[in-house]
């Protein structure tokens, strides 16, 4: 939701826009044509399609300079994190969500081809899920759609579409693919392969080629017009009595273009799917491996059909009796008729409710102020000497034993010991310590340093790491564990005795004659526990500032530290230098 600021009268008023503006950050515009109307052929649907007027103003961008503006952004797998496991090696950037803003995974795809979809390291930064999920998701999306229609459409082609008598078929089983192996392929590709045994399958797609396409059929290479594609698909299929559509892994709701493909052909489909396929299409209007056996079995109900078409024909008295209401739903959250609307809509709700409750004073009395948001920077300590200190404030309350501490860092130099951070006149150190010539996160309790735990995961000069230190109460009274985390995920944990309250106030980032040195961002602690999941959301977001129990937060975002949290606690500084940076890495490898 945009809003834009109007001076009348000396008097500043900001005045809400009714509209949602979406970063598309990663794929998802072009082949599902969001923010497209009218969605016109050549597109991947290949159907012409005018959509209904949203009920919000809704704008899709691929704009990257108004991140900081967009009211959401979307991410989409496929180009995000490339296949398969990619991302652990090149390791994608994402950028630090804005308060009030909302972060979209989007897409029809699932973790066999891309394995980020199961990784909750990436789907704890995710608010708003528009995939195939239906129950997962807020805004579920389908296939459900009119494929190769052109001109046509509509729910009711699938009725009318004109069938070829079963006399004049072909009497045998078309299928049309080009994977045999990614994603879970390989399981129907070997249960294909059972069935050529026994039946005729004239496979005329790159997978298990076995008969070319007619010249008439033969129009143009898939990938060409690959909407196209899916009419001579369907015109070609439409000439057997059966059709292969098998999808390339089982999973629930994961039910692609093929079987409406084949419901549009006027064949048969064979399905190979979704668990739950029966609440995706008309009843008795397909045949699914799942019912049999073995392929053995299909194959000779198969057969049977075939020496029977009065009990073939049965399958397509689906087209006489009303569609099922779980169909329609299907059909009407078509990722292409409305996705995008229905997407913005949903946002637009988040947004309205988050300013209707926030309280005032964001970005004027706490938070990051509107000319700052937008920027990226760093602090960097370049020698020993190099020091930051949070000032007294006696407005802040104490730590009652139980904290936060959240930070950024890269190394540029490690000695034997560097001293990073120091709370409440040094009763919590948190240093760099060298063991086996490898350095970890140290924290220790007291001024003599009678308690102290090492981090497990290394931290290496020149990379960049999220730490993360978490008191929390143990399961015996009297006692406290110590947890770190490394990039949001779990490091390591000791059990000890519980601490008395710390002095909030004299918090230090360097300030010793054996220092930290290196880059440091996003400095937060908070007075309380947080949990895991909190933990690994706070990599990559901002926070307002006024959050239960958040005592300091320092972006380093201006050209001088900031406190922007409720208590605006002044900083001093000696020796540091403020630096322009880019956005951080996912980084999925560790822990």
């Amino acid at each position: 939701m945009k809003f834009v600021l109007l001076l009348i009268l000396g008097i500043i008023i900001i005045q809400f826009v009714n509209g949602v503006q979406i970063l598309v950050l990663h794929g998802g515009a072009t082949w599902s044509g969001l923010g497209v109307n009218p969605y016109t052929t050549p597109n991947y649907l290949g159907q012409t399609v005018h959509k209904e007027k949203c009920s919000v103003e809704c704008e899709y961008t691929s704009d990257k300079t108004l991140f900081d503006s967009s009211d959401a952004v979307m991410i989409e797998a496929q180009a995000f994190a490339n296949f398969g496991y990619a991302y652990l090696k090149q390791k994608p950037e994402l950028p630090q969500k804005q308060v009030n803003q909302y972060y979209i995974n989007f897409g029809y795809e699932h973790d066999g081809y891309f394995p980020i979809f199961s990784e909750p390291g990436f789907h704890n930064h995710i608010d708003v899920n528009a995939t195939f999920q239906q129950n997962y998701s807020a805004v579920p999306v389908t296939f459900a759609c009119n494929w190769g229609s052109y001109d046509k459409g509509g729910i009711e082609e699938f009725k009318t579409t004109p069938i070829i008598p079963t006399a004049h078929k072909i009497q045998h089983i078309g299928f049309m693919a080009s994977n045999c192996h990614g994603g879970g392929a390989i399981y129907r590709t070997s249960y294909l392969k059972d069935m050529m045994k026994q039946i005729r399958i004239d496979a005329m797609g790159m997978c298990l080629h076995n008969f070319d396409l007619a010249p008439e059929d033969n129009e143009h290479h898939l990938f060409d017009d690959l909407g196209d594609s899916f009419r001579i698909k369907r015109k070609v299929l439409g000439k057997y009595m059966f059709s292969i559509s098998f999808e390339n892994n089982n999973k629930t709701d994961y039910v692609t273009e093929k079987v409406f493909t084949s419901l549009l052909s006027g064949s048969v489909p064979i399905y190979m799917g979704a668990d739950n396929i029966d609440e995706w299409v008309p009843k008795g209007s397909i045949i699914k491996t799942s019912d049999f056996k073995s392929p053995t079995d299909l194959v000779n109900h198969l057969k049977y059909l075939i020496s029977n078409h009065t009990a073939y024909e049965e399958y397509f008295q689906w087209k006489t009796e009303p569609f099922p209401e779980k169909f329609i739903e299907k059909h009407n959250k078509c990722l292409f008729y409305n996705g995008d609307c229905r997407i913005c809509e949903y946002i637009h709700k988040r947004v309205t409710e988050y300013n209707n409750s926030a309280p005032a004073g964001h970005r004027l009395l706490f938070g990051e102020p509107e000319n700052v948001k937008g920027q990226k920077r760093l602090i960097i300590l370049p020698q020993d000497t190099s020091c930051l200190i949070i000032l007294q404030n006696d407005t802040i309350p104490a730590i009652s034993g139980y904290f936060t501490i959240l930070m950024w860092l890269e190394p540029i130099e490690l000695e034997f010991d560097s001293k990073l951070l120091s709370i409440g006149d040094d009763q919590v150190i948190i240093s760099i310590h060298s063991e086996w010539s490898r350095d970890y996160i140290r924290y220790c309790w007291g001024t003599s340093g009678e308690q102290c735990f090492l981090s497990e995961i290394p931290i290496i000069p020149g990379q960049w790491k999220h730490i993360g230190i978490v008191a929390q109460p143990g399961d015996i009274p009297g006692t406290e564990v110590i947890t770190f985390y490394t990039n949001g995920n779990f490091d390591s944990s000791y059990k000890t005795v519980a601490k008395p309250d710390i002095a909030s106030t004299g918090v230090k980032l360097g300030c010793d004659t054996h220092g930290y040195r290196g880059k440091v961002d996003d400095l937060t602690i908070f007075n309380h526990a947080l949990t895991q999941k909190e933990v690994n959301q706070a990599m990559f977001k901002k926070f307002r500032g006024d959050e239960p129990g958040l005592l300091h937060y320092l972006t380093f975002n201006d050209w001088e530290p900031i406190d922007y949290s409720k208590y605006r606690s002044k900083v001093e500084y000696r020796d540091i230098i403020t630096s322009d940076t880019g956005n951080q890495k996912l980084d999925l490898n560790c822990c």
